[in-house]
């Protein structure tokens, strides 16, 4: 039972979707999209309220928040989400302790800390530090997504918020995205393809290399079932009507040295070519790229198509791009321990854990600023978006720093190659330094033992990714934004 004002309502669990913010469980392919960061004004809190539940209650010429609903064959032209900081739910009236008692525990304390509480651990130190970042969760209150499918939407429906919005807040920054042909992101491979299979939705989903099932309460709050997702560590923000139903969004905003990155693989092709018998220039730099991602740009997997096999991948459909593991590959050989994928989603490397239980949605696209859609490669790029889940703790963070951030994806180095930095041999004393680490490949004959050669990744450049904002967003449940909305907190007394 769920209470909302003197009306009861029952919501069926584990999950009824429409009350499920859109953005949790589907990725909306849109062509741009773009997050406005909102900061409620001095004595307008009840504007700034009312202009949120004015986004679930049908008002007239009003754009609603999109739901987990289907839309069928009716696909609409704008999607839009909105997530509260947790200085936010204080700034729009939320009681401070209620908050405190809502969020000041094990599994979602990094939202009510903050972003940049935790930096070190998750690589937000050097060049990534917090100081350096253009969008900061201490800095706002509210970040409205809106998502469209052509540039002339996107401007009219932010045309139509910020008329609205602009009663209750003051907008601090808007940060565009735009897609990049074939699900591409800027170090050119296709992205986005390894996303959670959920326990109940089997039949709508492509075969995932037989890993496990995950409970809706990875990422939606109040609907676990199984022990761990359903434990007091991942508790739900109480009372039952705020919490139940939502999500917590890690907005990250990262820009992409490409230049850097080619520049790493036109230096070290000709000598893993070499140590790989690739007489192909071209090719053997394909596949060093490959080696460091886990894939190739198409997007398909090193465990499906060794480079060792000498000529490029196929394009695959949809139903095997994403179904392998790497049981098969215990030395590494066919996927280095260090890969970019291999780290952020071990699959079945380590046969005694399962990573299943800090398992992301990754709701992140390409940006571009300044914009210019004649020429895609010009000015700051990068990738901007939400990594959903319902434990920061468990999950965002702990993903960043055990598995990106560290050894502990079986790796020899100590980062992920493509988005990781250094955090071992970090120095507080010098902020603008970058400690070079490696990219180690395992090989199999006729390298001697221990059949292992090191890359050096980073040697007086950036680091081939930085954080340019970071941010930990609640992403309520439609119940809970209208119990935002109406003061719930007054009612409940």
């Amino acid at each position: 039972m769920i209470s909302s004002g003197a009306a009861t309502t029952t919501y069926p669990l584990p999950v009824d979707l429409s009350q499920v913010q859109g953005v949790v469980l589907r990725g909306y392919h849109m062509r741009f999209a773009r997050y406005f960061t909102l900061s409620a004004k001095e004595g307008e809190r009840d504007a700034a309220r009312g202009f949120a539940g004015s986004l679930v209650d049908g008002s007239a010429g009003v754009p609603q928040i999109q739901t987990a609903v289907s839309w069928g064959a009716n696909k609409p032209s704008t999607c839009l989400n909105i997530g509260f900081t947790s200085g936010g739910l204080v700034n729009i009236g939320m009681p401070s302790e209620l908050v405190a008692a809502s969020f000041n525990t094990y599994a979602h304390r990094p939202f009510y800390n903050g972003a940049a509480t935790n930096n070190v651990s998750i690589g937000d130190v050097g060049p990534n530090d917090p100081q350096y970042w253009l969008i900061d969760d201490r800095k706002f209150d509210v970040m409205l997504a809106l998502w469209a499918d052509t540039l002339a939407n996107l401007n009219a429906t932010s045309a139509v918020l910020r008329n609205i919005f602009s009663a209750g807040f003051t907008e601090t920054g808007a940060f565009d995205s735009q897609d990049l042909p074939d699900g591409q992101i800027y170090f050119g491979y296709r992205d986005g393809l390894g996303q959670p299979t959920l326990i109940g939705n089997i039949s709508q989903q492509p075969p995932d290399g037989d890993q496990t099932l995950v409970d809706t309460g990875a990422f939606i709050l109040g609907t676990g079932t199984t022990p761990f997702f359903n434990a007091d560590t991942v508790n739900v923000p109480q009372p039952a009507p705020f919490g139940n139903f939502g999500s917590f969004g890690a907005f990250r905003m990262l820009q992409q040295h490409v230049d850097h990155f080619e520049a790493f693989l036109d230096a070290n092709a000709p000598a893993f070519g070499q140590m790989y018998s690739i007489a192909d220039l071209a090719y053997a730099r394909e596949a060093l790229k490959a080696t460091i991602i886990g894939r190739w740009s198409n997007g398909t997997s090193l465990m499906y198509w060794p480079f060792s096999k000498g000529t490029p991948p196929p394009n695959l459909d949809d139903q095997t791009i994403n179904d392998f593991g790497y049981a098969n590959d215990l030395h590494g050989y066919t996927c280095p321990f260090g890969s970019h994928i291999r780290r952020g989603n071990p699959r079945d490397s380590q046969p005694d854990q399962d990573a299943s239980l800090h398992r992301i949605m990754r709701r992140a696209m390409p940006y571009q600023n300044p914009y210019d859609p004649n020429d895609r490669n010009t000015g700051e790029t990068g990738l901007i978006g939400f990594f959903i889940n319902s434990s920061l703790t468990d999950q965002f963070e702990f993903l960043m720093s055990q598995w990106i951030d560290s050894y502990g994806s079986l790796s020899q180095d100590p980062a992920d190659p493509a988005i990781g930095y250094n955090v071992l041999a970090y120095d507080p004393s010098k902020p603008g330094d970058v400690p070079p680490y490696n990219f180690t490949l395992s090989a199999p004959k006729p390298i001697p033992p221990p059949r292992t050669v090191t890359l050096p990744l980073t040697i007086g450049a950036p680091p081939f990714t930085q954080t340019r904002g970071s941010a930990y967003c609640f992403l309520p449940g439609i119940c809970g934004i209208e119990w935002i909305a109406t003061k719930g907190w007054i009612r409940q007394g």
